[in-house]
């Protein structure tokens, strides 16, 4: 059951850090499903979090443009190789949109899993996005008195070993040693100083939606990583912050 503890004072309360493989979705993986048993343990705990604060969610991802999705998206991991469907909230009744945006579909899945009544605002936003510009995305994020909880979408170097999706780029290493860093102990100067360039050239993908979500709060807060790993050369980190 959905359990629900509203915060009194109108304020962000819990912020989650999840990836998006879709590998994440048993169904996609068969007889690997075990392997990847761990990342999605993680992932459902975490999101966990916001079901305890709220049954309403804001999720933010990167994506080619901005866009923003409510609780009535619908889509399916068909072109991913499952019929599975998912949708943004519970009573969804539109039309399942066959190229729903990969954010989208993990924040889907999780929502199903962990919160099947729970409502899910999606908001994803150009992957070449400024700093300026999600410093101030995030500070409307954390002044809306409507939003208590919030799912961050992204994925960090996809260039960590040679049989990455990347391949294997020497840099990415060390940024991903920073950006561990920075989801796991709420070091906003490790995520605010993550170079626009340098990441897209490592196929991070998480980039826009953390340094957005870093200035979506301020202080007295604690963190938790619950998964920091790169089973296939792709960084990924699953983290709870919560005031």
């Amino acid at each position: 059951m959905l359990r629900r503890a509203l915060p009194s004072a109108h304020v962000l309360t819990a912020v989650v850090f999840v990836p998006t493989p879709p590998l994440l979705v048993p169904e996609l993986v068969g007889c690997a499903a075990e392997q990847t048993q761990a990342l999605r343990d993680a992932c459902l705990s975490a999101v966990g979090t916001l079901a305890e604060v709220s049954n309403s969610w804001v999720a933010i991802g990167a994506y080619g443009t901005d866009l923003e999705l409510g609780p009535d998206a619908r889509g399916s991991w068909s072109s991913f190789g499952a019929d599975v469907a998912v949708s943004l909230g519970p009573n969804a009744h539109t039309a399942t949109d066959p190229a729903l945006p990969l954010p989208a579909l993990v924040a889907g899945w999780l929502r199903a899993e962990v919160a099947p009544q729970a409502a899910i605002g999606l908001r994803l936003y150009a992957r070449d996005t400024p700093l300026a510009r999600c410093v101030e995305l995030g500070r409307l994020l954390g002044e809306d008195p409507q939003n208590h909880a919030l799912l961050v979408l992204g994925d960090g170097c996809t260039t960590l070993t040679e049989k990455a999706p990347g391949a294997l780029d020497e840099r990415a290493a060390a940024v991903q040693d920073e950006i561990d860093h920075g989801l796991s102990t709420i070091d906003r100067s490790a995520i605010v100083g993550l170079d626009a360039t340098l990441c897209s050239e490592l196929g991070v993908s998480g980039r826009v939606p953390w340094q957005v979500a870093v200035s979506a709060v301020g202080d007295g807060w604690r963190a938790r990583s619950l998964y920091c790993g790169a089973p296939f050369g792709v960084g990924y980190q699953v983290a709870t912050w919560v005031r």
